[in-house]
């Protein structure tokens, strides 16, 4: 994998990271929306994700992020985290996330690490990134954590990292057989620009189904076009649009102008 400054990864794909709300994983969900205003605050943060999904107005919607408020969980903080990216209030986003990973959320962590590495919501703050990066790939081999992490040093350009530049790309290495979605996109991009036959080609585009698959945005959008075109078959129509659809419901920019351009050449 090539030595790539992290920062300069596409922007709108990282912030759509910290739109990316994590299901809830609920054990008999119909009974306890029956007993939903009587949850523990940790059960109901869960619970009320599935009520903002399913919200039919902004009064509605509201209303959740209400719970959430009251309900001070890690898990609410993080829901409120990402409903403030979705609004587009980076500030307030980063503040959530915070709080979240004040109370030990790993996800919340990761994320404060990249809002420091792009800017996002605060100052870039390499430094800080990389603390926070190298910690979770320390002691969570947590996979998007090693990517960033092993980036930044084998992109060698960062004062305060004095490790070896192949510590880095073995770390990249790791990230890629672990399943981490930024660097399965990138092995695809890299695998489709050096593609001389159609089998190369669709290894490439193997490489993009598997970030596709963990809602890389990028990989995501690029999948279902080769697929629309024709590229790559079998089609299928229902994965085309879910891709499409979680693009768009991410407020992933490229999607969204692909939509609309779309709609008005109807």
């Amino acid at each position: 994998m090539s030595s790539v400054d992290p920062v300069t990864i596409n922007r709108q794909a990282l912030l759509c990271e910290m739109k990316d709300m994590p299901m809830a994983v609920v054990s008999n969900l119909t009974s306890k929306m029956k007993i939903y205003e009587t949850l523990p605050p940790e059960e109901k943060a869960d619970m009320a994700q599935f009520l903002y999904w399913g919200a039919m107005s902004k009064a509605e919607k509201q209303t959740v992020v209400d719970t959430w408020e009251s309900c001070k969980t890690a898990n609410a903080f993080l829901y409120l985290a990402c409903d403030s990216f979705l609004k587009r209030d980076e500030a307030k986003g980063l503040n959530y996330l915070k709080k979240s990973a004040k109370l030990g959320n790993k996800t919340a962590m990761l994320r404060v690490g990249l809002c420091y590495s792009m800017g996002v919501g605060a100052e870039p703050d390499p430094k800080r990134a990389y603390d926070i990066f190298e910690k979770l790939a320390r002691e969570e081999k947590d996979p998007i954590a090693l990517y960033f992490c092993g980036s930044m040093i084998a992109y060698g350009k960062y004062p305060f990292i004095t490790l070896p530049a192949e510590r880095g790309k073995k770390m990249l290495e790791y990230s890629l057989n672990s399943g981490c979605k930024y660097a399965e996109f990138e092995h695809g991009v890299i695998l489709l620009k050096k593609a001389k036959t159609p089998e190369e080609k669709q290894k490439g585009y193997e490489w993009m189904r598997r970030a596709a698959e963990h809602r890389e945005p990028r990989a995501m959008l690029t999948y279902a076009v080769a697929m629309q075109n024709g590229e790559i078959t079998p089609s299928d129509s229902k994965l085309i649009k879910k891709y499409f659809d979680t693009c768009i419901l991410l407020a992933f920019e490229p999607a969204v102008e692909a939509f609309k351009k779309a709609v008005q050449d109807l």
